[in-house]
Order: structure tokens, then C-alpha cells, then sequence
């Protein structure tokens, strides 16, 4: 692991924070919103006016607010979204078994404005690109901070009669990343959306390039927590956190996601 982020782990230790992926993922750019002080009670006195501080000198510069360090820790969470009855939607448990007729999205947010990829292997073996998508941003792939992107954006993925697993694997990075930026310019053309992850089988992707973007990321680096309507201190969600507590400017974020079908 890095120098900075062994101070930053210490640092979050010295203080009492939790070390949770959630916790650095909400925390690294700013995405939780702190506590208000609660109202005093009616009946409590009125407290002591504070002293007013003496002025400073007229020579003594005002110190400037300090700003986030930049190249932090990098996060993704992503989440399983699932169709259900009369239109409703809801997070499930990313290791949920499917059945035929099931529908579903990816659900992918970043605490940083970085450069989202995601590939999937069907049961041909073949790896081929999901997003970007070019009914998203024009098929732009950079992705904003703490906004929630669904893949694929307008349907839903229908799982059919053949049983068996789905893989994705997820990139995100502060930089793009050249081996899969070659193949997005077949996602640029307008072609239509694929509505099953078996029809999804633009742009091959070699299982050399997939691994050889995995190899580039240090597991040493990585934070993983899984969270549910019973994790303590935090909102209910069903969801995966990863976070690249190394940061920099280089800082790469991967996962793989194994989607399972009867």
C-alpha cells in the first residue's frame, strides 16, 4: 500500500472513524452531508455569550479553508436493481439467484468524477462492452460524482430459458484506460441497445485484455464491504462498496460482479 494512504488509514484510526469501505467511500470527496446541531430545549438557560476573539493584526493573512486532497481514495458502489410487481423497483442481494423472466439493471455510482467501463462474459466465454452506452451522455464514459447511473439506461435486462451465470467486470479509474478506450468507437454509432446479456456481443473483448486490466490493480489496495438493511449506521440499501484506498491520480477501481441464473 501506498505512504498517503497508510497516513490516511492511521489518520481515520487516530480520530475513531470507521474504516469501513462505505464509510471511506462517502467521506473521501465530500458525499455525506455532517449532522446539524440539535435546537436547545425550552427550558434550558440561555447559554453565555462567547467571548469575543480579539481581531487579528491587519498584516496577518486570513488562513484559507482547507480543500479536499486531491487523487483521494476512489470508490464505486453498485448495486443489483430489480424489476418487480406493477412497475416497482427495488435493490436485491447482489447474490441473488435469478429465474427466467426476471428483469434487471446495474446500478453504478462514483464518489469521484472518474471513467466508467463495464464488460460482460455470456455463456459463449466471449467479453464484450456494456457501458459506456450510447443512449447514456452520447456514449460518453466519464461519470460525475454521486450521480447513479443504471445499465442499461431505458430497459431492462431479461434473463431467458437458458440457465447459467453472467459475468461483469467493472472498471472505473481516474484516467481512462487504453485497452478497453478501443472499444468504444462501435458503441458511438447509435446502434441499438442489446436487451438480453446474452445478445450483448458488440466489440469482443480478448480474456488477455480483461485480465491484464485486472492485473493493474493491487488487491492490497482494495476495500470491499457488502451491506444490507441490517448493516449498522447507515441508510437501508442492498449494495457492494469497493474502494481503492491507495488513491492518486492513477487510481483504479475493479470488480466482479457473478450473476446467477435458474
Amino acid at each position: 500500500m501506498r505512504i498517503e494512504a497508510w497516513i490516511l488509514l492511521l489518520l481515520m484510526a487516530g480520530t475513531g472513524a470507521a474504516q469501513t469501505a462505505r464509510d471511506m467511500f462517502h467521506s473521501a470527496s465530500g458525499l455525506v452531508v455532517p449532522a446539524t446541531t440539535p435546537p436547545a430545549k425550552p427550558n434550558s438557560p440561555k447559554p453565555k455569550a462567547a467571548a469575543k476573539p480579539k481581531p487579528a493584526p491587519a498584516t496577518a493573512p486570513l488562513a484559507p479553508a482547507p480543500a479536499p486532497a486531491p487523487g483521494g481514495p476512489l470508490g464505486l458502489r453498485y448495486s443489483i436493481v430489480k424489476e418487480g410487481g406493477q412497475g416497482g423497483v427495488h435493490e436485491v442481494d447482489t447474490d441473488a439467484v435469478f429465474h427466467s423472466g426476471d428483469r434487471i439493471r446495474v446500478a453504478v455510482e462514483s464518489n469521484d468524477s472518474a471513467y466508467l467501463y463495464v464488460v460482460t462474459q455470456g455463456s459463449s466465454g466471449t467479453w464484450s462492452l456494456l457501458f459506456p452506452s450510447p443512449e447514456i451522455a452520447g456514449g460518453d464514459n466519464r461519470i460525475e460524482k454521486g450521480r447513479r447511473y443504471e445499465i442499461p439506461s431505458g430497459h431492462w435486462f431479461a434473463f431467458d430459458e437458458q440457465a447459467g451465470q453472467e459475468r461483469l467486470f467493472v472498471v472505473l479509474c481516474r484516467g481512462p484506460e487504453q485497452d478497453l478506450e478501443k472499444m468504444i468507437y462501435a458503441l458511438r454509432q447509435g446502434r441499438e441497445e442489446p436487451k438480453t446479456l446474452a445478445a450483448a456481443s458488440r466489440a469482443p473483448i480478448a480474456d488477455a485484455v480483461v485480465e491484464r486490466v485486472r492485473s493493474q490493480v493491487a488487491s492490497r489496495d482494495l476495500i470491499f464491504e457488502k451491506v444490507d438493511e441490517k448493516t449498522a449506521g447507515g441508510r437501508p440499501e442492498q449494495a457492494v462498496y469497493v474502494v481503492n484506498a491507495a488513491g492518486g491520480a492513477q487510481a483504479r477501481v475493479v470488480a466482479d460482479v457473478t450473476l446467477k441464473h435458474e
